[in-house]
């Protein structure tokens, strides 16, 4: 398991980390940056994975890198758990249980809940619909049946 230099999964915490600093390592090509007064964000490489938000929301961001060190640092780093569905989606889940399919610029709100889930929800059941569509007509094709 990736250990880091210290807990940082708040606002509040990233900034004790930081001290007076503007940018302070946390891992291996992982840091903490103040980006603002109100923003302070885990970097790894050159993405900002996790970002704070002074109100308590906290925001997510692969930059297109869809790996398993990123899901590394979004689990180790933030009070959410992430996983890869079977179908190679990746789902998140917050604190109180709320869950959405993960995407990038996901906003988790102070109160433990996906701003955005509606719209990411919404994504998800028409992909797998679309899938499950495709398989069921591959089956009929191949059993000659027709749906």
């Amino acid at each position: 398991m990736t250990r880091f230099a210290s807990p940082v999964t708040s606002f509040g915490a990233a900034g004790r980390h930081l001290g007076s600093r503007d940018s302070r390592p946390i891992g291996h090509n992982t840091s903490v940056e103040r980006l603002s007064e109100t923003r302070i964000a885990i970097r790894f490489h050159s993405t900002n994975v996790i970002t704070f938000h002074m109100d308590g929301r906290i925001t997510f961001d692969t930059g297109g890198w869809w790996s398993v060190t990123t899901k590394v640092r979004l689990n180790s780093l933030s009070p959410c758990q992430i996983w890869s569905e079977g179908d190679g989606d990746w789902a998140i889940q917050g604190p109180t249980g709320d869950g959405a399919r993960f995407e990038d610029g996901i906003t988790m709100g102070a109160d433990g809940t996906f701003q955005n889930w509606k719209e990411a929800r919404a994504l998800l059941r028409a992909s797998r619909a679309r899938r499950f569509a495709i398989k069921d007509a591959e089956l009929a094709a191949m059993t000659g049946d027709s749906a």
